[in-house]
């Protein structure tokens, strides 16, 4: 899996770049700590600015999603490159909060990281046993 990067396209005022690059530490100390060492990888670079970084996956967060409930999501573009997409106002809209809660847009960018991590190509399946 390439480098991630981060952008914050939000224009929710409580989303601060202050904010953002504090989740993004955080998301970069799960994966080191805690989905590494569990999948034998070494995780993917992850970064946060306001342009992406030559040759990185996007994770772009947006205030609204283009169809409606979608909370975030990740996917492959045309040139084979993952990306991610987290809504700000569509999760506050179904009762979420930026950090606090498990509906939250740390919990979604956390998720959409995780699976671009897992599953970069989204052709992944796996059963709990």
């Amino acid at each position: 899996m390439q480098a991630v990067h981060i952008v914050n396209l939000s224009q929710h005022t409580g989303l601060t770049s202050e904010l953002v690059a504090r989740i993004t530490l955080a998301l970069a100390k799960q994966a080191a700590e805690h989905v590494a060492p569990l999948w034998d990888i070494v995780p993917p670079a992850l970064s946060f600015g306001e342009t992406p970084t030559p040759g990185s996956a996007p994770l772009v967060i947006f205030d609204t999603a283009e169809q409606a409930g979608f909370l975030g999501y990740h996917s492959v573009g045309p040139d084979g490159v993952p990306y991610g997409r987290v809504f700000v106002d569509t999760i506050l809209g179904h009762g979420g909060t930026l950090i606090e809660t498990a509906n939250s847009v740390s919990v979604t960018l956390s998720h959409e990281w995780l699976e671009m991590i897992g599953d970069p190509a989204v052709n992944e399946w796996c059963d709990a046993n």
